[in-house]
């Protein structure tokens, strides 16, 4: 019977994480922030303009959209990655294979180290398919590689003294903090906006409030993460004289230095206003689009 190949690994100690939490944090918020920036860029992108065009700098960014990103960090990124190493800690330190004595030692330690990514991977896949992740993709099998390399460094390891888990928890979930976000929301923000300036729908202005990925809550829906609110308006000079005229069928997207900023969807191009000279009439009842699917709902 084979033994047990992994080093002895001691009960997390939770008191060790108080001098690089602080750190850690910072370093996890400034990335996740910088990929949220660029999620706000390819998201205006598809309207020719950048975040401040329409009033969405760091400050606004963190007001608006700050607790969604933290709320969706911790539900799908510090859950599961937290269970899926708890998981394997669990397997590395119990389990003990029944090999036969003729293995070699490094065919019975890969087997066993194989065994305990598996069965690791299965809490995470379980919370996938619940959430509406899939099991099947570069966000399973990037956690599947950092499984691997984690197998392995504990291997090569042994006898080097104990893992100190409590400091490799917290770097672990901190990774998965920014892989979720680096994997789902620039994409998502681009095909949020794809969905709103695509020709089929230039006839049919469609409304944004929040970017989605298709990640959800069973039995909640898509949750939101970005806030990025367009509107179908009508939008008329407060001078009904004054020319040119408007265009019909404009999205408004914000403003910035008394300046609204419209999207024509027939000439596809961004107009930018006087705020104070303009009247804005959202329209209600206009359908909301977002990246994964298309519900009419009233947007009020």
């Amino acid at each position: 019977m084979a033994g047990r190949v992994t080093p002895a690994l001691p009960r997390p100690r939770w008191r060790d994480l108080l001098g690089v939490a602080a750190p850690l944090l910072a370093l996890v918020s400034a990335v996740a922030y910088a990929v949220v920036r660029v999620s706000y860029e390819r998201f205006y992108a598809r309207f020719g303009l950048s975040p401040e065009d329409v009033g969405a700098n760091s400050t606004t960014i963190l007001a608006e959209s700050g607790a969604h990103v933290l709320v969706y960090s911790l539900l799908f990124a510090v859950i599961p990655y937290g269970l899926t190493l708890w998981t394997f800690h669990r397997a590395a330190t119990r389990l003990d294979l029944p090999l036969p004595q003729r293995f070699p030692a490094p065919l019975a330690a890969a087997t066993r180290w194989l065994v305990v990514v598996v069965l690791a991977l299965v809490p995470l896949a379980v919370y996938q398919e619940l959430t509406g992740g899939g099991i099947l993709g570069w966000y399973v099998g990037v956690v599947l590689a950092a499984l691997v390399l984690l197998s392995l460094w504990l291997q090569l390891r042994r006898g080097a003294g104990a893992v100190d888990w409590a400091h490799l928890t917290l770097v672990w979930c901190s990774l998965g903090v920014v892989w979720l976000n680096l994997h789902y929301l620039p994409g998502a923000a681009a095909r949020a906006g794809g969905c709103i300036t695509n020709k089929p729908w230039a006839r049919q202005p469609r409304a944004l409030r929040f970017v989605h990925t298709r990640r959800s809550i069973p039995g909640h829906g898509p949750t939101a993460v970005l806030n990025v609110l367009v509107e179908p308006a009508d939008v008329t000079w407060i001078d009904g004289g004054r020319t040119p005229p408007l265009p019909a069928r404009l999205l408004y997207l914000g403003q910035s230095g008394g300046t609204a900023v419209l999207y024509d969807l027939q000439r596809r191009g961004a107009l930018r206003v006087p705020a104070g000279d303009v009247v804005v009439r959202t329209l209600l009842g206009a359908a909301i689009c977002d990246d994964t699917h298309f519900r009419p709902v009233n947007p009020g």
